[in-house]
């Protein structure tokens, strides 16, 4: 599979990253690098465990159906991502209020209560509340951030491999999106901007699994 596709994957499941450095930004919350570090990490184990999941799946069934339901699959996510940007945009709010409506509320029963309100509330990572996100609060949001990524992951993975490399470039597409927010922050308070970009992660996952469908 190209590395466009795991790029565009990558990028189309990490604009919530992009919204939280907005949303820290407009804050004031400091992520050290050590702790956009962390997060990369989580990104890179989560997303390989999925992935070897996928594969181990996609083993035991048809080749051309498990390309179906995955490619089924980042469809569906990319429906309900624009259902949800439906629902909870604003157009009315500042840039963090934006983000304080606009990220999903999502359940993960498996990380318990922190992460679920780390993805209603970016800011619930800081813990303790000293505009500081240390390491063992990155591992909290690195996993709220890495639900989507395990997802995509998942459903991409079965029936055509993606590359070894895949975790690497959505750590670092994570990071990345991260620390754009974080800095693109100081730009949107300064201008009175707002933050909005509704809609363009559904349907690049949308496209992306209508192009699996079709391959």
């Amino acid at each position: 599979m190209s590395f466009f596709f795991v790029f565009f994957l990558s990028g189309a499941v990490s604009l919530d990253a992009l919204g939280v450095g907005v949303a820290y930004g407009t804050r004031g919350i400091h992520v050290p690098a050590v702790s956009l570090g962390v997060v990369g990490v989580v990104t890179i184990v989560c997303v390989a465990v999925a992935m070897l999941g996928a594969h181990l799946l996609g083993g035991w069934i048809d080749v051309r159906l498990a390309t179906a339901v995955g490619a089924s699959l980042l469809v569906l996510l990319g429906i309900y991502r624009l259902l949800v940007d439906f629902v909870t945009t604003d157009n009315d709010v500042q840039p963090h209020e934006s983000m304080h409506h606009a990220t999903p509320r999502r359940l993960s029963f498996a990380v318990g209560g922190l992460v679920i309100r780390i993805m209603a509330k970016p800011h619930a990572a800081d813990v303790d509340r000293s505009k500081h996100i240390d390491p063992l609060e990155a591992i909290f949001l690195g996993l709220a951030l890495g639900i989507d990524n395990m997802v995509a992951a998942s459903a991409a993975t079965l029936g055509a491999s993606l590359p070894v490399y895949t975790p690497f470039v959505m750590a670092i597409v994570q990071i990345a999106f991260i620390s754009a927010g974080l800095y693109g922050s100081d730009y949107l308070i300064k201008h009175h901007a707002r933050f909005r970009l509704p809609y363009i992660a559904g349907t690049v996952l949308i496209l992306l699994g209508a192009a699996r469908l079709v391959h």
